[in-house]
Order: structure tokens, then sequence, then C-alpha cells
């Protein structure tokens, strides 16, 4: 089951946020921050050339990254 854009830009700041969590003294971490962590991320993923760029939004495809981050952008 493929997971769509949104769901992965969801996902990773989740992630960003428990990781956090886990190693700061605060109990939560700053919603902005972890949609940073998470477009740096993205950015990196970019940068990787892909081989399979045909794939429409399979998850090593450019354009599937590129939502993922016009997502994050607007949250």
């Amino acid at each position: 089951m493929e997971i769509t854009p949104e769901e992965k830009a969801d996902e990773l700041i989740q992630k960003y946020e428990l990781v956090h969590r886990e190693h700061k003294y605060q109990d939560e971490i700053n919603l902005f921050e972890a949609k940073q962590c998470a477009i740096i991320l993205v950015n990196q993923m970019l940068e990787v050339p892909f081989e399979y760029t045909s794939i429409e939004y399979g998850e090593w495809s450019v354009e599937y990254w590129q939502k993922v981050k016009e997502i994050l952008e607007k949250k």
C-alpha cells in the first residue's frame, strides 16, 4: 500500500516531533522546527539522482518528493 504525499508529510513531522521530544528536556518540539527538519530531509531526497522518475507518485520519484515538500511548506 502506497503512502500519499500528504500522509508522508504528516508522518515526517510526527517523527521529528517524537525524536526531538525524546532527546530534549522540553515536553514538545515546536511544530515549526519539526517542519523545517522534514523540509531539510525532503530537499536531501530531491538531490538524489533518481533512476525511476517516471513512477507516478511512487515513494522514490522526484514528483512524489516535490509534492511532499509543497505540502510541508503549506502546513
